[in-house]
């Protein structure tokens, strides 16, 4: 089977939009691996890569969710309607990119913990080195490894929170990929919760955390 590495930038599926992302949580994260993520952020340029690994957030039922109170300032955008892009800070530095899930006021999110990166690589390295990060170089599977390293490399951040992907004028496109192998698993750097298998990757890419 072809690994995301072997995918190109002509192969572009169709954009995924509002019927994908209306789907349960779960399907979703698992849906999204080998999807193909297109973001374009000014100033900067536009960089692609393949989805490779991701986790599942629900609602009231999932103690390790910010929608686990409720709707809060914070995660009332996880009660949005399937596609709104939720970013959201951690240890007050790195930015995590999350897509919303399911049905409005059905609280869900997915979490983008790295992706292997197809083309713009020159613009991944040049707002590294603008960050003073990566000053020693870093292999190019590990560019985009990580949520907050994703994020730090595709330039987001609290601007386009509640932005919407299923626009065709979003900063953030995602379309239709190849099927990819997919490995259920417990997620990462959680207390509550770690026992359910809600995180889900392609074992063939070095991408993944």
């Amino acid at each position: 089977m072809r690994g995301p590495q072997q995918r190109s930038t002509g192969s572009l599926g169709q954009r995924l939009g509002e019927q994908f992302f209306g789907q349960d949580t779960l399907v979703v994260a698992e849906r999204l691996i080998g999807s193909h993520m297109r973001v374009t952020t000014q100033p900067g340029g536009t960089v692609e890569a393949i989805i490779v690994e991701t986790e599942a957030y629900l609602g009231d039922d999932d103690p390790a969710s910010h929608a686990h109170r409720g709707a809060t300032g914070r995660s009332e955008v996880m009660f949005r309607q399937g596609g709104v892009v939720y970013l959201y800070l951690v240890y007050g530095m790195y930015w995590c990119l999350n897509f919303v899930t399911g049905p409005k006021d059905v609280a869900g999110a997915v979490l983008i913990r790295a992706a292997e990166l197809v083309s713009g690589e020159h613009v991944v390295r040049t707002r590294r080195k603008e960050l003073g990060l990566d000053r020693a170089g870093r292999h190019t599977s590990r560019l985009l490894s990580g949520p907050g390293t994703l994020c730090q490399s595709l330039g987001l951040d609290g601007t386009y929170n509640r932005s919407d992907a299923c626009q065709a004028s979003s900063v953030v496109q995602l379309f239709q990929g190849a099927s990819l192998p997919v490995v259920a698993t417990t997620r990462i750097g959680i207390r509550a919760g770690q026992e359910l298998p809600f995180r889900f990757f392609c074992p063939q890419s070095p991408a993944v955390t």
